[in-house]
């Protein structure tokens, strides 16, 4: 009796990997090489039907005649399979009926789910002492010597480079499909996951009859949640996300335009929040690339859903590597912000949010790494662009404090004073008599 992981792994194979498909690769592979090809699972059962035994070699058919003689194949397939995985490739071994075979693992997410099984095949001319072998070894399972004598004079004889080259293009067009078709398999799993939470959504949603709160009209989002959220763990963040775009699709009321459109925005305003904390920014460029490109093709909400949520968690996946990064670059990342935010009024938890830092190390790093504080280089960096507009002699001062930061004229006066060492005006007018 099988135990429930052997069951459970056979199962996966038959789940996830597309049978028909496979059986036409194989079909054609045979018919460019003259190799017959099979696969198994993991105990050496062939995962097709038994019809498909009419399609295999004069040989196998003449052994798969007896129950005894299936079972002698798929116990030395089963054990071929395990040194495939142990040498991570194409195995060669010889058949229980004396003949040469080559195995190749089909693996997913580390685990062994099937083999791919190729030959009978000869490698060399038979000679005296192989016909007496092959008698031998298959005594027990058939008296007509001579039916199996012909069978095994229809098979290839082929080089070992042949064989080889041939198997490992089985491995790597196999495992590939399977790959895929675990991709496909896991995204069903995560779309029926996505539309249990859209039926709990709803029903919550009629239950409260509360409007949604994380966005107004347009699609203005609360940037400060965007940023805890990033903050959060990897599940947490994917809950959070989740939940928002589950809003946005009841909002749009089966329209899959509107949708569509209001998942474009999220995607692209939260990636400009999220480039203002990495240095990488071609990556987020890249992944907004991608994904926009998969969903202008989409007409599925499932997909549309699924697409997004996955650039979301990938933003997620680039800050925490930036986390790790030097210490450079997350000073880099706050200067940044503040050259191109400095018109706005800030303090030092609006940068360290904007950044994904908490307030005391973003102090703690910048004046350790610079030699002053934050909110001193703010003031630089505003001065440095109020001299600009002060050299301009159409900018009024008190157009120039706002447009640099400073809501107060007088304030943005005694400031600049205070690090230049004179008054806006009396700057002004040393950069007329310089350049009179």
């Amino acid at each position: 009796m099988k135990d429930d992981s052997s069951r459970l792994v056979e199962n996966k194979l038959t789940e996830i990997v597309n049978v028909t498909i496979l059986k036409d690769i194989l079909n054609a592979f045979t018919t460019a090489t003259n190799l017959m090809g099979n696969i198994v699972d993991t105990k050496g059962k062939s995962i097709f039907s038994s019809k498909d035994v009419e399609k295999c070699c004069e040989f196998c058919k003449v052994i798969y005649r007896t129950e005894s003689g299936v079972k002698r194949c798929q116990s030395a397939y089963e054990r071929a399979g395990k040194q495939a995985v142990n040498f991570s490739g194409p195995y060669i071994f010889r058949c229980p009926a004396g003949l040469l075979e080559l195995a190749a693992p089909i693996i997913i997410e580390g685990e062994h789910l099937g083999t791919i099984i190729c030959g009978q095949v000869l490698m060399w001319e038979p000679e005296e002492f192989f016909w007496i072998e092959l008698r031998e070894m298959n005594k027990d399972l058939t008296v007509d010597f001579q039916e199996l004598f012909r069978a095994v004079e229809q098979l290839p004889i082929v080089s070992g480079h042949q064989v080889y080259a041939a198997a490992n293009l089985l491995y790597v067009v196999a495992n590939y499909i399977a790959q895929a078709g675990w991709k496909s398999h896991e995204d069903a799993k995560k779309i029926n996951v996505q539309q249990s939470m859209l039926f709990k959504k709803i029903c919550d949603q009629k239950k409260s009859k509360k409007d949604f709160t994380w966005v107004n009209d347009g699609l203005e989002i609360d940037e400060s949640k965007i940023i805890l959220i990033y903050r959060s763990d990897y599940d947490e963040a994917k809950e959070a996300f989740q939940s928002i775009i589950m809003d946005e699709m009841i909002r749009s009321a089966a329209d899959s335009a509107m949708f569509k459109n209001a998942l474009t925005e999220l995607v692209l305003k939260v990636s400009r929040i999220v480039m203002r904390t990495v240095t990488d920014k071609h990556t987020i460029l890249s992944v907004n690339e991608a994904c926009l490109k998969k969903l202008y093709s989409s007409e599925s909400f499932d997909e549309m859903n699924l697409i997004v949520l996955e650039t979301l968690l990938e933003y997620h996946n680039t800050i925490k590597q930036n986390s790790d990064d030097s210490v450079n670059n997350k000073i880099k990342a706050i200067i940044e912000y503040m050259e191109n935010n400095y018109q706005k009024s800030l303090n030092v938890t609006d940068i360290a949010e904007a950044v994904l830092m908490s307030p005391s190390y973003v102090s703690r790093l910048f004046k350790k790494d610079t030699g002053i504080t934050v909110m001193n280089f703010l003031a630089k960096t505003r001065l440095e662009k109020a001299k600009k507009f002060l050299r301009n002699p159409h900018y009024q001062i008190e157009e120039i404090a706002k447009n640099v930061g400073f809501y107060d004229a007088s304030y943005f006066t005694k400031v600049f004073k205070k690090h230049e060492g004179m008054t806006p005006t009396q700057y002004r007018n040393s950069y007329k008599y310089k350049r009179g």
